[in-house]
């Protein structure tokens, strides 16, 4: 997971470019450039939705840690 929207951004150009790998770094500010809101909006809306995810099971393992009981989890597929 991208530690910050910059590192989220370029893993999302990575995703999008096409071309050499020694074109790739020189490409992002370009990449940035010809981005429209749209696809602002579009990428912002990703990223905080993987940050709430990730903080939420950040949250939910923390709380059954600190549980300490051997039951069975209900947040897993199974129950178990």
């Amino acid at each position: 997971m991208a530690k910050d929207f910059e590192d989220f951004m370029q893993e999302k150009h990575c995703e999008q470019f096409i071309g050499t790998k020694d074109m790739l770094v020189d490409n992002f500010p370009e990449w940035l450039e010809d981005l429209d809101w749209d696809d602002w909006f579009k990428f912002g809306d990703m990223y905080s939705c993987q940050r709430v995810s990730t903080s939420v099971k950040q949250l939910r393992d923390a709380m059954l840690r600190e549980m300490k009981f051997p039951f069975t989890n209900p947040f897993k597929k199974g129950g178990r």
